[in-house]
């Protein structure tokens, strides 16, 4: 008898937690997850299901602002709130290249910027040499994500500034994380 309370007792959480997953699986990313277990493994997992969806949110939000945003600045702006507020930071920049003036300029912001421009870019530099310079004149507690087309022409770099926690806990999945949804920005010729 005790066996089978204790077996509902444990049963009951993880049952609810599946018919959630089991919702989320079928694209219902509103579905509330109840964490409120007192089973502590049941708990983490329904807290982790909360941060999951709420990030698939996140990304739906990313492509209904690529969708409508109606001109650049919008839609620069658009990405970065959800990228920031997919790393849970408060921050973060997207500088465009200028070829004429070989400088990257603040085409969106969160947060404060002191620096507006950063001058002597050059294109064929490497983006380890593009980042450690930003890392130099901006800030080194920030991940960075160096922007170019298809054709590997420098179009700008995505600064995501993190807060001395995330800083000292980045790894190498954050890093590829930020590169991959910076991805190869569309070209010349209109491509995405």
């Amino acid at each position: 008898v005790l066996g089978a309370l204790l077996g509902r007792q444990l049963g009951r959480p993880l049952k609810r937690l599946a018919g959630e997953v089991e919702a989320l699986s079928r694209f219902h990313f509103d579905t509330p997850i109840s964490s409120g277990s007192r089973i502590r493994e049941a708990h983490k997992l329904g807290s982790a299901l909360t941060d999951m969806s709420g990030t698939i949110r996140s990304f739906q939000s990313i492509s209904l602002t690529l969708n409508r945003a109606r001109d650049l600045s919008s839609l620069l702006n658009g990405i970065l709130n959800e990228l920031i507020s997919i790393l849970n930071e408060k921050h973060g920049r997207i500088f465009l290249y200028r070829e004429p003036t070989h400088e990257l300029e603040i085409a969106a912001a969160v947060g404060p910027s002191e620096r507006q421009r950063i001058d002597n870019i050059q294109p064929e530099q490497t983006d380890h040499d593009i980042i450690r310079t930003l890392r130099h004149t901006v800030t080194d507690h920030a991940v960075y994500a160096v922007l170019r087309n298809r054709e590997q022409a420098l179009v700008g770099v995505l600064m995501i500034d993190l807060d001395d926690v995330h800083f000292e806990a980045m790894d190498e999945h954050l890093i590829r994380f930020v590169h991959e949804i910076a991805g190869p920005a569309p070209g010349a010729n209109g491509g995405r």
